[in-house]
């Protein structure tokens, strides 16, 4: 069967939440088929959480690099907001060694999928979050705000 990274941009252990329990379930359908799943955290290590598989913790951007690439996307950028918003050189060098190791990954939200191409395999972008719900939201009522801006639906 197939060596499976999810890159994923929190840890999936406890509190539990919804996008949580959605990890869980895609973690143990795709173990229930035979496949091998490594996990990919950009989240500090949780010394708590339990996997079969490997677990990498990269940690995330620092608050500086995450407040420039904030500054950057609205001020017109190539990434949308909330893809720009965990993209560090530093993480994404550290997945160098890990280039071509999978036989395919998955980016847990939109903020991982450089993080995914990084890996040099097919990709799946699991955009099941309601992260885009919320910003569109967000943005029809924030007057003159849009959801090109806030999404970058068209860039």
């Amino acid at each position: 069967m197939a060596r499976i990274a999810m890159v994923l941009a929190r840890s999936p252990g406890a509190p539990m939440t919804g996008r949580k329990t959605v990890i869980r379930s895609a973690i143990a359908a795709l173990s229930a088929h035979g496949h091998e799943v490594d996990l990919i955290v950009l989240a500090r290590r949780d010394a708590a959480f339990r996997h079969d598989g490997k677990v990498l913790w990269l940690g995330m951007p620092g608050k500086a690099r995450v407040l420039l690439n904030a500054a950057r996307a609205l001020l017109g950028g190539t990434d949308s907001l909330n893809e720009a918003l965990f993209r560090s050189g530093r993480l994404l060098s550290s997945l160098r060694p890990l280039r071509g190791a999978y036989d395919f990954a998955v980016a847990d939200t939109i903020r991982c999928a450089p993080y995914a191409s990084a890996l040099g395999v097919p990709w799946h972008l699991d955009m099941d979050d309601l992260f885009s719900a919320r910003y569109e939201r967000f943005a029809a009522h924030a007057g003159e705000l849009s959801a090109e801006l806030v999404l970058g639906y068209y860039r």
